[in-house]
């Protein structure tokens, strides 16, 4: 039990003193431009690069803002540890636009050519 209890202080005043700590990295270099940012617990917002320490270790979820005319990356998963910083990077993208498909029928059609008219 002493053990257990001398163990659990170690990693509570490592926590305290920045040993579990996070970056995130965003992507492209766009979206920092207009100011994509993220969040860690559903707290502050925080600069890409920028590193969040005195977290407890354990599980927590990352989250992103959003950006006009990019689809923001999904809520991520981390798990904070207990030594080195955890990274991450979290990618922004453009919206799918979705394809366009052309078809002429039918397949027998004469071709035409078209000319221009008077001006």
């Amino acid at each position: 039990m002493r053990r257990f209890a001398l163990s659990l202080i170690l990693i509570v005043l490592y926590a305290v003193l920045g040993g579990c700590s996070l970056t995130v990295n965003i992507e492209p270099a766009a979206v920092r431009a207009f100011g994509a940012q993220w969040r860690v617990y559903g707290g502050g917002w925080h600069e890409s690069g920028e590193t969040v320490r005195c977290l407890w270790p354990g599980p927590c979820t990352v989250s992103f803002s959003d950006i006009a005319g990019w689809v923001k990356p999904p809520d991520e998963q981390v798990t904070i540890s207990v030594g080195p910083p955890v990274s991450i990077v979290a990618v922004y993208t453009l919206p799918d636009k979705g394809a366009s498909t052309v078809t002429m029928a039918p397949a027998e059609a004469e071709e035409v050519t078209a000319t221009p008219g008077p001006r």
